[in-house]
């Protein structure tokens, strides 16, 4: 496609000037520049060809194909489109509306089944986000009917209380539940 294509594409009020063209070809060079795409040249467009999301620079193969599975093990979750085309209104979409904390969180939570539990000082290991921040995202998706929360109080003889507290989550619509149980005392299973 022609540079004003994607310039169009993206929103660009003035796709056909030097500008726009200018500024997709930039984006073409740092998305070369980490591996995720390979360009070329077809005629007097750029030829692009899409390569693995990982930037390791080999040919792109869909998460779902069997060879790509016997390749690499790789754990993926699908993001609902809903992300995209629905919002708390019918104005504001998800992606514009969730903060960067809510964000991490919803995609983090996408890989879990209903009920899941997420030790919060967990968290910063497991997925390289602060405790602070995973609180805030999953207040933030709780407060706007994104997330439920179980609260379960269980005994603890070795607490100084006698009980502990545990959380256990279930994402609502449009992006869950899923429909799937968590067992007691796991992680979530990857959805594929």
């Amino acid at each position: 496609m022609p540079a004003s294509v994607w310039a169009r594409a993206l929103g660009n009020p003035l796709p056909n000037t030097k500008g726009a063209t200018g500024a997709i070809s930039k984006a073409w060079r740092r998305l070369d520049d980490h591996g995720l795409i390979r360009r070329g040249r077809y005629d007097r467009m750029a030829q692009i060809t899409l390569l693995r999301e990982d930037g390791s620079g080999r040919d792109y193969t869909h998460p779902g194909d069997r060879d790509c599975r016997k390749e690499v093990d790789d754990n993926y979750i699908k993001v609902p489109v809903e992300l995209w085309r629905l919002g708390p209104d019918d104005e504001a979409r998800w992606i514009r509306e969730l903060s960067v904390p809510e964000l991490a969180m919803l995609l983090i939570s996408l890989s879990f089944n209903d009920g899941f539990r997420l030790p919060i000082e967990d968290v910063p290991n497991w997925y390289g986000v602060s405790a602070d921040t995973a609180q805030r995202g999953l207040s933030g998706l709780r407060s706007r009917g994104l997330l439920d929360v179980d609260v379960r109080v269980k005994t603890a003889p070795l607490s100084a209380t006698g009980v502990t507290t545990e959380h256990r989550y279930t994402l609502q619509t449009p992006f869950g539940p899923v429909g799937r149980s968590q067992r007691s005392g796991r992680r979530g299973a990857r959805r594929r």
